[in-house]
């Protein structure tokens, strides 16, 4: 028979081995849940890209650069309201403008490398989440429509109020909100 201590040390060794440690909550792939309350959706997870994953979850993609920097392509300065403006100003939130520029950024970086999504995806930054809401089956949004969309929120609303541009023919808005978001 094997000696007591010769049975802990192997259940030590085994325990070690099959336990494997659990992901951290900023790493790419991790899926958060979502929280909704007052008609608002929000996550407590890291700032960063989100995609929906399923009705309950997100699933996490990580910090932009281009988020961290606040920083626009030459495209982003230069898109102008293109005459589709649905655009909502949502009174009393308010936030500085470079938080906002800062998640924006991060939303439009993801468009830029990846234009395709469904269901809602978001960038949260400083409490700040720039979101695209999917009402279709899935959209295409290209780095420099969302600029324009960007742009149709500026002109309305300025650079640190919340807002949202409604594209009702593509069943999809665009926005910004401050402490979570509402599709």
């Amino acid at each position: 028979m094997y000696s007591p201590n010769f049975i802990i040390a192997l259940l030590a060794i085994a325990g070690t081995a099959i336990a494997a440690p659990a992901p951290e909550a900023s790493a790419p792939g991790v899926f958060h849940p979502i929280e909704t309350n007052g008609g608002l959706t929000k996550i407590t997870g890291p700032d960063g890209l989100y995609i929906s994953h399923n009705s309950t979850h997100m699933s996490y993609h990580g910090l932009s650069e281009d988020a961290a920097t606040g920083k626009r392509s030459d495209d982003a300065v230069l898109a102008r309201a293109d005459g589709n403006c649905d655009v909502v100003c949502i009174a009393g939130q308010f936030t500085s403008s470079s938080a906002i520029s800062s998640a924006q950024a991060g939303l439009r970086s993801a468009f830029a490398s990846n234009p395709n999504w469904k269901g809602n995806i978001f960038y949260l930054a400083n409490s700040v989440y720039a979101f695209g809401c999917d009402y279709g089956s899935g959209q295409n949004t290209p780095a420099s429509q969302y600029d324009v969309d960007v742009s149709c929120m500026q002109s309305a609303c300025g650079g640190s109020q919340a807002a949202y541009n409604r594209r009702r023919t593509w069943k999809a808005t665009y926005g910004r909100e401050i402490g979570g978001f509402s599709c």
